[in-house]
């Protein structure tokens, strides 16, 4: 990314990495805020990198939205995030004054851990809604330390908080999303891939509908390797994962035919930083009306799972749909 003229954010940016990030950065060209707990310290910091001192706590939702939005009030919309805010207790979990005080642990987690993950999930929110520059709208980095993977006596706290940052980097690093439905102006199944995984796909459709890469399937022959290779490349899958990529398409396409799905989806799926492929969740919808030839599958209804109304409707062959209100509507057909 082209670091001249964009607007980054730092947090713990007043001291130690926090501010060393920040002069790097400011001196790329970079617009830098300061976001730190400490006034003083964020000002200084300001001051030196000739940016904006933006103080808050990371680990409130309102703060770091204040925080993200005045940022973008003076320097333009963030596209640079990079979290360095963090703290650490020495104290073995037990000690001579007793066991480790829970609350400090608490209070190591609340800040590196999880006012990482709410400033990642609010950056990423508002960088999604940005029109992309050469291809990228925005990065975002989190710090952690090798004491995520080999922590020292008294930082069970801290390599913990760490740990977790690592951890939660694999499936927020690249989420992608694979589907298939059926579409009716068409006639066909229609594969649905985009890079905006891990969220809601009909808010991404309703907001971003350029972001969602199409593929038609024929019937009887599924989805083509070139068409998975397509959509693959088009979410920025590498070179070296598309392979990968566009077996587990090809899979769910296969899936989604032999089982008379109405609906077949992986969201997130995944790349890894080694460029293997995981599908974290997946959803799948059975279309009724040929469930008489997966007797196998009817088994595994739950009717414990559904709406008790769909439930009854269901044995009387009537298709039911609660809606809102105090009007109720019977039809025949569509």
């Amino acid at each position: 990314m082209k670091l001249s003229g964009a607007a980054a954010i730092v947090t713990g940016g007043g001291s130690g990495l926090g501010r060393a990030t920040a002069e790097a950065l400011a001196a790329k060209g970079a617009k830098v805020a300061v976001f730190d707990l400490n006034p003083a310290a964020a000002e200084e910091a300001a001051k030196a990198v000739r940016g904006l001192a933006v103080v808050g706590d990371v680990a409130d939702e309102a703060s770091a939205g204040a925080a993200i939005t005045k940022a973008a009030a003076a320097h333009g919309p963030a596209r640079v995030l990079v979290n360095c805010a963090g703290i650490g207790v020495a104290k073995r979990v037990v000690g001579r004054d007793g066991p480790h005080p829970l609350q400090d642990f608490e209070k190591v987690i609340r800040v590196n851990l999880i006012g990482s993950f709410n400033m990642i999930r609010l950056a990423a929110a508002a960088m999604g809604k940005l029109e992309p520059i050469d291809g990228e709208r925005g990065v975002i980095i989190s710090t952690a330390s090798v004491a995520a993977y080999d922590g020292q006596i008294g930082q069970a706290a801290y390599s913990a908080s760490k740990g977790g940052v690592v951890a939660m980097t694999l499936p927020i690093a690249r989420e992608l999303y694979l589907g298939i439905v059926l579409d009716r102006s068409q006639g066909k199944p229609v594969f649905m891939a985009s890079a905006a995984g891990g969220m809601d796909i009909e808010e991404v459709a309703a907001k971003s509908p350029e972001s969602i890469l199409k593929e038609l399937l024929e019937p009887g022959y599924g989805l083509a390797p070139f068409q998975a290779r397509s959509m693959a490349y088009g979410m920025g899958v590498e070179s070296e994962s598309a392979s990968g990529a566009v077996a587990t398409m090809i899979g769910l396409a296969k899936a989604y035919d032999a089982i008379d799905a109405s609906l077949a989806e992986i969201n997130p799926f995944i790349v890894s930083e080694d460029g293997k492929v995981y599908a974290l969740d997946a959803k799948i919808t059975l279309d009724d009306n040929a469930l008489y030839r997966h007797k196998d599958l009817l088994d595994l209804r739950d009717l414990n799972e559904e709406d008790p109304l769909e439930v009854e409707a269901s044995r009387f062959s009537l298709n039911y749909i609660k809606l809102d209100g105090d009007i109720a509507c019977m039809v025949n057909g569509a």
